[in-house]
């Protein structure tokens, strides 16, 4: 057996740490293996997922990280969704112009460029992101805004008729 020595040196490495993309499924993926928790599953492909589902149950680990994706999922979809595709759609006078129509076959009422009937519902309170946006939506000087549920209508109708 060959006599085996130890030699201590200092070694300079460099490297560079690529910066987090939250929105990237496999740098999350890796970030959440890392800090020893284990992701969801897809019911369709059983692979790992990084979804809304898996964030909520990876939350209450109480490790911030979980929270503040789920909060800055929310941002972009109020952004993106709303925020974006609203201001795409302005009118000269600053003002949405939405088309109501009778469009599905049962009649009801329905709405485009923007569907302003999918605008996010404030259920959590004045504080959501939700209760914000619509906070922006205004009805003209001497107009107002209504706001009706036709949820279950056909068979509100159905049973009318009988």
């Amino acid at each position: 057996m060959a006599n085996l020595q130890l030699l201590k040196q200092d070694v300079s490495r460099w490297y560079v740490r690529e910066e987090f993309n939250p929105a990237s499924p496999k740098q999350l993926l890796a970030e959440i293996k890392a800090r020893g928790h284990q992701p969801g599953r897809n019911k369709d492909t059983g692979g790992p997922t990084t979804n809304k589902d898996t964030l909520e149950r990876l939350a209450k680990t109480k490790d911030p990280l979980y929270g503040r994706l789920l909060d800055l999922r929310s941002v972009e979809k109020v952004l993106g969704t709303f925020v974006d595709g609203t201001l795409k759609r302005l009118g000269d006078d600053d003002r949405l112009h939405a088309q109501f129509l009778h469009r599905p076959s049962t009649l009801r009422l329905s709405c485009q460029n923007p569907n302003l009937q999918n605008v996010i519902s404030d259920r959590g309170g004045a504080e959501t992101l939700a209760a914000g946006f619509r906070a922006c939506i205004i009805p003209s000087a001497g107009c107002r805004l209504l706001e009706a549920d036709f949820s279950a209508i056909e068979a509100v109708l159905v049973g009318w008729f009988c």
